[in-house]
């Protein structure tokens, strides 16, 4: 019996830019203590003290992934979460959010989409995924 084989997808062909961003919005802790529990700086951190309507947390691949392939920035910051489980969990627990969203510039057909890989290690955790697409 032969196996079926499918083409590879290139998932990058019209996209023009894309990068990833990890937004951890937590509900009993300040932002700031999230950059102890994960372990890295945030690219950028919102804070209720400062006037925004409530704590974030966020970590992007923009200008540290040099890819068209979304995969590729989702798969990065998976990678950095992946060991921090148990306190993605505790957020989450705690009526915290843990997201990704993407931007995704495309100048043609075509889409962005994830591998069964990566949507199982997103399930693992809890994170959901969005996108803000582009055309033209």
């Amino acid at each position: 019996m032969s196996q079926r084989k499918f083409a590879l997808i290139d998932r990058a062909q019209h996209c023009v830019r894309t990068y990833a961003t990890l937004r951890i919005y937590p509900q009993h802790i300040n932002s700031a203590s999230v950059d102890e529990f994960m372990g890295i700086k945030a690219t950028k951190i919102w804070s209720q003290a400062d006037g925004k309507p409530f704590d974030g947390w966020f970590l992007t691949t923009r200008g540290e992934i040099d890819s068209n392939d979304t995969t590729e920035h989702i798969q990065y910051l998976l990678d950095i979460v992946r060991p921090k489980r148990k306190h993605i969990v505790d957020v989450i627990a705690g009526g915290g959010t843990v997201n990704i969203i993407n931007f995704w510039h495309s100048d043609g057909q075509g889409g962005p989409g994830l591998s069964s890989h990566i949507i199982s290690q997103m399930a693992e955790l809890s994170i959901e995924v969005d996108w803000n697409v582009y055309m033209g």
